[in-house]
């Protein structure tokens, strides 16, 4: 099932829910570029542990509008400006990614206080191990589990009833 969301700023998130309506909702979020739609055997394997699974196009991703004035465009490069060309939505979600990569993300990952599961595959060369470390040594209690043989796209495919499995336990 498909919807919107109006945020209090007048913008606009798109969201998908699927796997077991009535089950456990979880919420999924996907790297960047990426979008709400959860495809086959993720969606199967939610249903068979009875998790409901709510993502969403991030701001400027897919049918969710940018949040405005979180990127200088002039600084933009040639090599992002040919990316823009490869998003439908322009590049306004994958600059808000490059921000949010280097300033302050508006809470302290040492006062998180729910189960997080952190995945991270050492063989990623989009996003170093360093960071997958770093919030394994400061978010409390986290179930880190830096993976040798995974890389950035690797991690959703291989490990998705892994993790799927981790969240049915914690119901």
């Amino acid at each position: 099932m498909e919807w919107s969301v109006r945020t209090p700023d007048g913008r606009t998130l798109a969201v998908e829910d699927a796997g077991d309506r009535d089950g456990r909702p979880v919420m999924v979020h996907v790297g960047t570029p990426n979008s709400r739609h959860l495809y086959g055997r993720t969606v199967a394997d939610a249903t068979a542990r009875g998790l409901r699974l709510i993502s969403y196009d991030r701001p400027g991703y897919g049918e969710s509008t940018p949040q405005r004035g979180r990127a200088d465009l002039a600084f933009l490069t040639d090599e992002a400006a040919c990316m823009q060309q490869a998003l439908a939505a322009g590049i306004e979600g994958s600059w808000d990614d490059c921000v949010a990569q280097v300033t302050p993300w508006g809470f302290d990952v040492a006062r998180i206080s729910v189960p997080v599961l952190l995945l991270h595959g050492r063989q990623d060369t989009s996003v170093p191990v360093g960071h997958g470390e770093w919030l394994a040594a400061h978010i409390p209690g986290v179930d880190a589990r830096l993976l040798d043989n995974e890389g950035h796209g690797t991690l959703r495919e291989n490990r998705i009833g892994e993790v799927q499995a981790w969240l049915t336990e914690r119901s």
